[in-house]
């Protein structure tokens, strides 16, 4: 059973994941918050894009799947497709 830390830590991760899928669907956002150089807020949506829609979610949520891989594919059409590592050197130094 996780500790109650641990729990947070899985609990937070979904969060942001979550947080990530929905600025991938509004990418309205995205440029705000590049043109606000909020890098740290913008990491999450980087690492999700990545990542890749989940592929397992074609079988267990079709219909989110379709969603997210829409938005994935508009992300990368707008050239928004943002390199991780990159965000995390402008956020944390």
């Amino acid at each position: 059973m996780p500790t109650f830390g641990a729990r947070n830590s899985v609990l937070g991760a979904r969060r942001r994941e979550m947080e990530a899928w929905a600025l991938a669907q509004h990418l309205d956002q995205v440029v705000a918050l590049l043109a606000a150089k909020k890098w740290e807020q913008l990491i999450p949506f980087a690492d999700a894009v990545a990542a890749d829609v989940p592929v397992a979610l074609a079988a267990t949520d079709p219909a989110l799947y379709r969603t997210l891989r829409k938005a994935l594919t508009e992300v990368h059409v707008r050239g928004l497709a943002l390199n991780p590592e990159t965000l995390r050197r402008l956020a944390y130094g």
